[in-house]
């Protein structure tokens, strides 16, 4: 079961995943494997910590990458097929100047 507590961080059950790569720039992922903690917010509020492995993107800090998870949440929340090409093509072009 994988518990997703953002874009950029993803929480699954210890083994469930051998790698996995981000939805909003593409990168592989960063794992700390077999980690005691709060899976997510319901863990949280309950103070109930679980082990899980926990996989971060690289980038996550970097303030193009920032600006990608913002272009990305607006194009999941745009109901514009217009609009949506535009994003889709600043997102691209964000990818490929940082990544390419």
């Amino acid at each position: 079961m994988t518990y997703t507590t953002g874009l950029t961080v993803f929480n699954t059950a210890p083994g469930e995943k051998e790698e996995m790569y981000f939805n909003v720039c593409d990168s592989k992922c960063e794992v700390k494997r077999n980690t005691l903690g709060y899976k997510d917010f319901g863990s949280t509020m309950a103070k109930k910590k679980t082990r899980f492995d926990q996989f971060l993107c690289p980038h996550a800090e970097e303030e193009w990458h920032q600006k990608l998870e913002k272009l990305v949440k607006q194009k999941r929340e745009n109901h514009s097929t217009k609009i949506d090409q535009m994003l889709q093509e600043e997102i691209e072009e964000i990818k490929a100047e940082h990544l390419g």
